[in-house]
């Protein structure tokens, strides 16, 4: 499962049960199989193929990586009139119905 994706540097984390307590499979967006722009998103299940290798503070980095299936839904908010999209890094805040 992805743990996070930085899309706008082209990486992120996969977290892998088969490796140690803490260890988690650095992914390139280069590596990723699938057409048009390659990004994941947290929770996407994936499969990949990894190598031991040093990146950055990882000592594993993916070879090749397939999206499954999506990660959750995102959160979505209000500002004003409009329903948007909440960043990555916005607290969850409760969609509440507005009262006409």
């Amino acid at each position: 499962m992805v743990k996070f994706f930085k899309q706008e540097k082209g990486w992120g984390a996969i977290h892998c049960s088969e490796l140690p307590a803490g260890q988690d499979v650095w992914v390139h967006f280069s590596v990723i199989e699938g057409v048009g722009y390659h990004a994941l998103h947290a929770g996407d299940i994936v499969d990949f193929d990894y190598e031991p290798a040093r990146q950055d503070s990882f000592t594993f980095r993916a070879t090749r990586a397939r999206r499954v299936a999506p990660g959750s839904a995102p959160t979505l908010r209000r500002e004003g009139e409009r329903v948007v999209i909440a960043d990555d890094c916005t607290p969850d805040t409760p969609l509440t119905p507005r009262r006409r």
